[in-house]
């Protein structure tokens, strides 16, 4: 829920404390927030066994200092019970996991609304009926490779390699993509951090061109890394510059490996140790990927996680929000061409699609396109989900019962409260919310300013 991400790391225990000491010193309206923090924190760790000592005691703590934590709570638990509501009438249809959805809205907002309804639901729901829609595949999912040699296993976001032997050739991830100039990076991790082991990445691959390759080889006897940028060139090899790298330990035991092309520019590095450069003939272009294995020495099992790629120089803020537009509507195109053909077949895939799809056109700047597929996405909505416009209603009629709230903290002088209240109803309802949520921003900084002076 919004508003909690700047305690994310805290112990809500510690909160508490905290807005224990905030009401003794009449800071009434900190004492609030740190609450509220703490009560989220506590719903997402509910299987801790703090977890209900702490929440009974920040209740309490809000029913004695906060006169209107009963309002906060009843519009929470009324908009919990209309998503339960929904959820009860998409499983009578069928639609188990639009109904999932709504269970998991009422969740935050009411840990305990949903409770019947979700054993209602498992009961009711085959296990071949999960039409959650399919996740992006990150660059260590084979769906994004192009090809693969080795033993490479995917467990949930890192890609794990077994062992290489020595003079054997790499095993290969190589991504079905083209870079031109970037910085590619990855993290890796060995079984053994005091075995010998290497990773490497490839810039430039199946294209006309040498294409270049940066090793990490880490060598037992010497207690450190190679590193070292190559070139491969007519089934040859070359080495273009090395230095060697003394890591110190890192707490998750990764370390991030970086190779970045700028033109005919080539830099190398190993976590912040100094940078390894070199300039080449012909500015690196095709695809790329990593390798795990050398001639010279074996390379115990290791385990990859975040291999990203972004442009180098990086993007001006203006590029990349034009670069986000860009990829929003083609998101909402692809969209709705895939429920258009899907609301006969499979309407509740489609629906949960174009909900999505509304969503990201709240993202975009207002203009005559948006308007326009604004208005195609909701055709279709009415056509593939004949809840859709009691759905709607009962969305749009929560977040105003959360802003009629919103507006009383705002009246007793809150703004700040007022605000975290308002993200909360556009969260669940962006566009009704808009205008009301660039006032309580407004609201907040005025006040900022107002303390200043």
């Amino acid at each position: 829920m919004q508003g909690v991400a700047q305690s994310a790391a805290a112990n809500p225990l510690e909160l508490i404390v905290r807005a224990e000491r905030s009401f003794a010193g009449a800071q009434n309206e900190d004492g609030i927030l740190l609450l509220w923090d703490a009560l989220e924190l506590l719903r997402q760790q509910a299987m801790q066994p703090t977890s209900a000592s702490g929440t009974a005691a920040a209740s309490k703590l809000l029913q004695d200092n906060d006169p209107l934590h009963g309002e906060r709570l009843a519009a929470f638990t009324a908009f919990a019970r209309t998503q339960v509501d929904l959820a009860i009438v998409y499983r009578g249809k069928k639609w188990f996991s639009a109904a999932a959805v709504q269970l998991d809205v009422a969740d935050r907002f009411d840990a305990t609304a949903a409770t019947r309804e979700r054993a209602q639901l498992a009961a009711a729901k085959p296990k071949s009926a999960d039409t959650a829609l399919p996740e992006t595949p990150t660059l260590l999912q084979r769906a994004s490779a192009v090809r693969t040699d080795g033993p490479w296993q995917e467990r949930g976001d890192t890609l794990e390699c077994g062992a290489h032997e020595a003079n054997t050739g790499w095993f290969e991830w190589i991504v079905d993509a083209t870079h031109a100039d970037c910085e590619l990076s990855v993290e890796f991790r060995s079984s053994d951090p005091k075995a010998a082991h290497d990773c490497a990445l490839l810039v430039g691959v199946d294209s006309h061109v040498p294409f270049y390759q940066v090793v990490a080889a880490y060598y037992a006897e010497d207690a450190c890394y190679d590193l070292v940028i190559i070139e491969h060139k007519d089934g040859g090899a070359k080495s273009l510059g090395n230095h060697d790298v003394k890591l110190l330990p890192t707490a998750s035991g990764f370390h991030r490996l970086t190779f970045r092309v700028q033109g005919t520019n080539l830099l190398a590095r190993l976590d912040d140790a100094p940078a390894l450069e070199v300039k080449v003939g012909d500015a690196p272009r095709g695809r790329f990927g990593l390798t795990v294995g050398l001639k010279n020495q074996a390379s115990v099992p290791i385990t990859l996680r975040d291999l990203r790629i972004g442009p180098w120089p990086p993007l001006t803020e203006e590029e990349v929000r034009t670069n986000a537009n860009a990829a929003t509507q083609q998101r909402v195109a692809k969209a709705i061409d895939t429920a258009n053909w899907m609301i006969k077949t499979k309407p509740e895939v489609a629906t949960l699609r174009l909900r999505a799809a509304r969503r990201d056109l709240l993202t975009l700047p207002a203009s005559v396109l948006r308007t326009s597929l604004t208005k195609t996405v909701e055709d279709l909505l009415n056509k593939s989900d004949l809840l859709y416009p009691r759905w709607k209603r009962m969305t749009q009629e929560g977040a105003r019962s959360l802003v009629a709230v919103a507006d009383r903290y705002a009246a007793a002088g809150q703004d700040r409260a007022a605000l975290r209240l308002v993200a909360i109803a556009a969260d669940v309802d962006p566009e009704g919310c808009a205008a009301r949520l660039a006032a309580a921003k407004q609201a907040v900084e005025a006040r900022g300013t107002e303390r200043k002076r």
